[in-house]
């Protein structure tokens, strides 16, 4: 019978919002041997060498968990993980290494500003003026669940927001707010081995920002799956969906954020390469709409795990445990 370890915790705002009870019934539901971990503990490598699972699921969040950290990890440790690889978690956990791979596939995204600690950092009508925008979003650079977002319309506000920022984070994006725009949320996976875009889910939050509190259900937040939009304009987001998870080199599962702006231009937010999997999460409901239950996706997920990673390279003398030694040995002799 396999093991699974399921993976929670991290050092990031966000690793509290995680799904690993529903991921770890689901998973003893279809019969593995389960162990829940906590990947900040101190004991955390001998808890999970001892176990030593067949595969990890990883069910958390944020930096440490989902930006290539931990996947690093266990390819250190030969730990077969669900979900992306070490190079597209990180790129797509980063804001700005993000938006550079988008414009250099050609998807649209609102033009940004890069700030980091440090630098001189342009003042609100400076930014304002280079973005042609009368109000900014202000958000950390790599950080998830919209924690530090803020849509700012008035110099004080900027600066304050900006300081709090840096001196937590290190770097913030301050990016061109697209006002009157509707919200987008598309799963894609590749768990059957093509790349396949599930149904449009449209967000209707009621604000002019999908803020923390929305997104984490401390607020109304009503979603439509499938959305209603014509097809033309649904099939025209899941075909940029699917681009950027095959693009990326992402696997397994992600979720693409998108907006529609009022001249119905798509402009892409973000990709979530480890995307939220409580039971109304929109992963899940996308999943539902095509007539795949919660442990039938979960299962899917574990059995595409061991599959190997996109754009990885595998250990090239992993049998050949004599190769280091004689490499030393001849530095030492050279020496």
């Amino acid at each position: 019978m396999k093991k699974v370890a399921v993976l929670y915790g991290g050092w990031a705002h966000e690793s509290f919002l995680c799904a690993f009870p529903s991921v770890t019934a689901s998973i003893k539901r279809l019969g593995y041997i389960t162990k829940e971990l906590r990947c900040d503990s101190p004991t955390f490598i001998g808890e999970l060498a001892a176990f030593c699972p067949d595969i990890a699921f990883m069910a958390s969040h944020g930096a440490y968990h989902e930006d290539g950290k931990l996947q690093g990890v266990l390819e250190w440790l030969d730990i077969p993980y669900v979900g992306s690889s070490v190079g597209a978690s990180a790129v797509g956990m980063n804001k700005v290494l993000f938006k550079r791979f988008l414009k250099g596939i050609g998807v649209a995204t609102a033009p940004y500003i890069v700030i980091e600690r440090g630098e001189v950092v342009p003042n609100f009508a400076e930014a304002t003026n280079v973005l042609n925008s009368a109000k900014v979003m202000i958000k950390p650079v790599s950080s998830g669940a919209s924690i530090g977002l803020k849509l700012v319309d008035e110099a004080n506000q900027y600066q304050c927001h900006i300081d709090s920022l840096l001196n937590e984070f290190g770097s913030c994006l301050v990016e061109k707010f697209l006002s009157g725009c509707r919200e987008f949320s598309i799963g894609v996976h590749d768990l059957d081995d093509v790349v396949t875009s599930l149904p449009v889910c449209e967000l209707h939050t009621g604000g002019e920002v999908f803020d923390f509190g929305m997104k984490n259900g401390y607020s109304s937040v009503n979603k439509s799956i499938p959305a209603r939009i014509n097809d033309q304009l649904s099939q025209k987001m899941q075909k940029i969906a699917v681009q950027i998870h095959s693009e990326l080199g992402a696997q397994g599962y992600s979720r693409i954020d998108m907006l529609l702006t009022q001249d119905f231009n798509v402009s892409v937010l973000e990709i979530n390469t480890l995307p939220g999997l409580m039971p109304q999460s929109v992963l899940p409901k996308s999943f539902e709409k095509t007539g795949i239950s919660y442990d039938a996706m979960i299962e899917k997920i574990l059995n595409a795990a061991k599959k190997p990673k996109r754009f990885e390279v595998a250990k090239q003398y992993a049998n050949q445990p004599t190769l280091s030694d004689s490499v030393i040995a001849s530095m030492s002799a050279d020496s």
